[in-house]
């Protein structure tokens, strides 16, 4: 959402239930944040408050209900941003979380029947609070998967990028994946579809890649737009493919090829050997 200080905007929050049976579901807020951990792009705070907090913007309408299997409920949620506020991003969640009646729970007197929470699924807000905010990303790291500087097979090709954001608003980034050859020659352009990365952390991605076949050196330069009009970030990756099954393929075409030349020059000097025998 982008809304500017002071604005009140609702939104709708869809939960359906095909569990199987009639469920009990509860609603609650949460402030998120990212993570210097490139593979946990998100972290869920609980009661604890963020550093770009939205939970006491966010109020869903309702914080318990009933949904019969098979139907739906929605849920309209007000995000209200107070006058005055900075420009920026907010960051929060609202977690729906599933109870389970009747479950058993130790307590101090022995055994009781309580309502216990059995999962919890939750629903990311990113909201920009309009005016002058500090965007600032690049990428970090570009390589192949696995940090190898070769692939034994191209169907497991894989390039990994980490990009940093430390400015105030979650950035986008997007961009393409260029694959030349050993002469410079372009065999492969990839693009890379527009990601997030959340403020003051770094946001790991993998892309895929399929070529119909590689064999031998390549090089490979990532081109990345941060998303906010900025000059595009550039890494590059050499590396061999090296796949095993042509390479068993030709070894043994090489040494049938062996084989035979090697029993042509016998037959030939055994054949030589008989006529100058004759000869004599």
């Amino acid at each position: 959402l982008n809304l500017d200080a002071g604005e009140t905007k609702i939104v709708e929050l869809t939960v359906t239930n095909r569990l199987g049976s009639d469920k009990t579901f509860v609603i609650s807020e949460e402030d998120l944040t990212g993570s210097e951990n490139p593979e946990q792009p998100v972290i869920l705070l609980g009661d604890d408050r963020g550093p770009y907090s939205l939970k006491d913007y966010i109020r869903p309408s309702e914080t318990s209900f009933n949904i019969p299997n098979g139907y739906r409920a929605k849920i309209p949620v007000t995000v209200s941003i107070p006058t005055g506020a900075e420009p920026g991003g907010l960051y929060g969640s609202l977690v729906v979380g599933m109870t389970a009646a009747g479950t058993k729970a130790e307590s101090a007197g022995g055994t009781a029947t309580t309502n216990a929470l059995v999962s919890r699924i939750g629903t990311l807000f990113f909201v920009r609070v309009k005016g002058q905010a500090r965007e600032s990303g690049r990428l970090e790291g570009f390589a192949l998967s696995g940090e190898s500087t070769y692939v034994l097979d191209p169907a497991d090709l894989a390039f990994s990028l980490v990009y940093r954001n430390d400015g105030n608003v979650s950035l986008n980034p997007y961009g393409v994946i260029t694959v030349t050859n050993i002469i410079g020659s372009t065999v492969g352009v990839i693009q890379v579809e527009p990601w997030y990365a959340l403020p003051r952390s770094l946001r790991y991605r993998q892309v895929k890649w399929r070529p119909a076949f590689m064999f031998g050196f390549y090089r490979a330069t990532a081109s990345i737009n941060p998303g906010y009009g900025g000059d595009r970030d550039k890494l590059a990756v050499s590396f061999w493919v090296l796949p095993w099954r042509v390479i068993i393929v030709t070894l043994a075409g090489l040494l049938v090829i062996i084989a035979l030349v090697k029993r042509f020059i016998l037959k030939r000097s055994k054949n030589w050997k008989f006529k100058n025998q004759n000869e004599k």
